[in-house]
């Protein structure tokens, strides 16, 4: 029976509120569940085929997949309960996360030492970065809300996703409606004055279905200047939806969208003697839109399968100073793809399915520089690019899976490049070994803002920037033990970069540059899972990462050791549940932007964060729930010369009507 196929409707009940990117990707190639659940250590621990949307052209069920990926389910995110989905990312091997002091300030995550532009975020199959930086993501905006599940995909993807998956891709699923009517409500208050205020509806029907989530966010915040004392304000509004509608048999059509809109306090930064930030009279404004319709049309039983879709995302950014619109941009994409998917099964020749995918697309990308008081700092520019991508699929004796991806981009801009990728996994039923491994290339045009930008004072872009290019691979093991109580990975790790943008500050400005020789990153990343008894899940990672410039310097706030630990007890028939999070984040190097000093470089020391949370459900449909955040107080820096919140406390309820219950 074939790995590589999941029926549309089957997939949707396999991972209950559905995969937007399962859906959007045409899973031509996807497993039976049936099957899936063959190759699984089955044993007193429920084990659930687990479907990975991301690691190829089609959702593929984890046995097939060659590459090394986290998952992170909605059940996770609500026992955590963290509110960011940057805190949660904390605990994924090979990920470092970087935030700009508080709450809503800039929030970069990095992959395998690689750039925070590097990592290309996906939610319900819409690339939602900045165009105007590259399509970097700022995961400051980004809630918990609504989510139903986060997978990481760590190593190089551009074969897949293009110049943006250097380093990684994180693709992020919302919650899918349900049958019949349902809505919940939730909020919550606590320390620096937060509230926090979030909703979803669901309508499910036969033939249509909808869900749509909201939240709003808002904190008084904390000083980010070490020296200051004015506290800096965030607040954000995100709202969320996803629509399908099946007119016959065979045909779907579906509407996703997004839109979030932001407002934040800032803080100056003193490049004269300290580096870092002052109090300032600064704030931004940002508005974030994406949105993507498509339809889908099964034939020969879904033997065939095809999509043709469209996207559109933008992403403003206004900065005030004591009221006065002082720089912005504005950056925009447009999209216009299809896909078409076939899958062959030769049973009679060594058991053998194979997948062939064909992927095409047109991308338009707008970007405008705005300066109010330098004119000819204004500046805009559109590009047109094209890509087209080729993956096939293999799976022989239902435990031998490979894969392989070409991708041939067309840019306006630069030279064309092509970009590939090979996976191969190994299951061994047997004795609960999978062996797994991958290698690939990557490709990362210079951003706009980085060709083009400039703001008075701080930064000037450089027009004769090169892409950066990649290539690395990885091999690991995945180990069950005790019927699939315990489960260990262990992967190890290397890339390569070139030509690797980097900052040149001199003069006062920062200018990009890009890097003679060989960026190195490599290391090893390890996961552990144990659950010694039913309700009690114990899980823990550790990352050693060495990524290195070609003078041979670290890179700068990656930790070259990184560890977590979760301890989840769900108890009291599951209506009550306690959460234990531990992070450590090794020691870092940070640059220091200060013209009185003749260092470019400083320390950033490690550190640990404590979180405890707890929920209980006394009634159905009513949930009250609390949680402190860096419990142990610690006093740390993620940036250079910018504070970071101690302890605090939050507490809150849920109520949920309908019978979906829309948790």
């Amino acid at each position: 029976m074939s790995q590589f196929r999941v029926p549309g409707a089957a997939l949707r009940g396999a991972l209950v509120a559905g995969t937007a990117m399962a859906v959007l990707n045409l899973s031509s190639a996807a497993a039976q569940e049936s099957a899936a659940s063959d190759n699984l250590v089955q044993g007193s621990v429920p084990q659930v085929p687990e479907v990975v949307v991301s690691a190829s052209r089609v959702p593929l069920p984890s046995v097939a997949v060659g590459s090394a990926v986290t998952v992170i389910t909605g059940e996770e995110l609500e026992n955590k309960q963290s509110r960011f989905v940057a805190d949660v990312l904390r605990e994924v091997p090979g990920v470092s996360v970087n935030r700009t002091g508080g709450f809503g300030g800039l929030t970069q995550v990095r992959i395998r030492g690689a750039e925070a532009n590097h990592t290309l975020v996906l939610i319900d199959g819409m690339e939602v970065g900045d165009p105007f930086n590259g399509s970097e993501f700022d995961f400051s905006q980004l809630l918990t809300n609504d989510i139903e599940r986060i997978e990481i995909l760590r190593g190089a993807q551009s074969a897949l996703y293009g110049s943006e998956a250097i380093g990684g891709v994180i693709s992020i699923t919302t919650k899918a409606a349900r049958p019949g009517f349902a809505a919940s409500l939730a909020a919550e208050g606590g320390s620096f004055a937060t509230k926090n205020l979030r909703g979803s509806a669901n309508a499910g029907f036969e033939d249509f279905d909808l869900r749509v989530g909201i939240e709003a966010f808002e904190t008084a915040g904390f000083d980010l200047s070490p020296s200051g004392d004015e506290n800096d304000f965030s607040q954000a509004i995100s709202a969320n939806f996803r629509s399908a509608y099946r007119p016959v048999d065979d045909l779907e059509f579906r509407v996703n969208g997004r839109l979030v809109d932001r407002e934040l306090e800032t803080d100056g930064q003193d490049f004269v003697t300290t580096g870092e930030a002052i109090d300032a009279d600064t704030y931004n404004e940002i508005r974030d839109l994406s949105l993507r319709a498509e339809g889908q049309l099964d034939l020969f039983g879904g033997a065939w399968e095809q999509t043709l879709g469209g996207a559109f995302t933008r992403s403003d950014l206004d900065r005030f100073d004591g009221g006065a619109l002082t720089s912005g941009s504005v950056g925009s994409k447009r999209k216009l793809d299809y896909q078409s998917n076939v899958t062959l099964e030769t049973p009679n020749l060594l058991e053998t399915v194979h997948g062939f995918t064909v992927f095409g697309e047109v991308e338009q990308e707008r970007f405008e520089n705005i300066q109010p008081f330098v004119p000819t700092a204004d500046r805009e520019e559109r590009t047109t690019n094209y890509a087209v991508v080729g993956e096939y699929r293999l799976q022989a004796f239902e435990r031998l899976f490979l894969s392989g991806s070409l991708r041939h981009d067309a840019f306006e801009e630069f030279e064309d490049a092509t970009t590939y990728r090979v996976t191969g996994s190994f299951d061994v039923p047997e004795t609960g070994s999978r062996l797994h491994a991958s290698y690939g290339t990557g490709i990362k045009a210079p951003t706009f803002f980085e060709l083009f930008g400039f703001d008075p004072g701080t930064f000037v872009g450089n027009p004769n920037l090169e892409p950066e290019r990649s290539e690395g691979w990885d091999v690991g093991i995945e180990q069950q033990f005790l019927d699939g109580r315990v489960v260990a990975d262990v992967t190890y790790f290397q890339a390569d970069l070139f030509d690797e943008i980097s900052s040149d500050f001199a003069g006062g400005f920062t200018t990009p540059v890009n890097l003679s020789g060989e960026s190195e990153r490599n290391g090893v990343e390890t996961s552990l899972r144990i659950v010694p008894f039913d309700g009690l899940t114990l899980t823990g990672s550790y990352t050693f990462m060495n990524a290195r410039q070609p003078d041979d310097r670290f890179e700068i706030r990656r930790p070259r050791h990184s560890a977590s630990f979760n301890a989840n007890w769900s108890f009291l028939d599951a209506r009550a549940n306690l959460n234990l999070g531990v992070d450590y984040n090794g020691e870092a190097e940070d640059l220091e932007f200060a013209t009185a000093t003749d260092r470019t470089r400083v320390r950033l020391d490690d550190y640990t964060l404590v979180s405890l949370a707890g929920r209980y459900r006394p009634v159905e449909g009513v949930e009250v729930f609390g949680r402190i955040e860096n419990a142990l107080n610690q006093d740390y820096q993620e940036v250079f010369g910018f504070e970071t919140p101690g302890r605090a406390v939050f507490v809150g309820a849920r109520f949920s009507f309908g019978p979906s219950g829309l948790q």
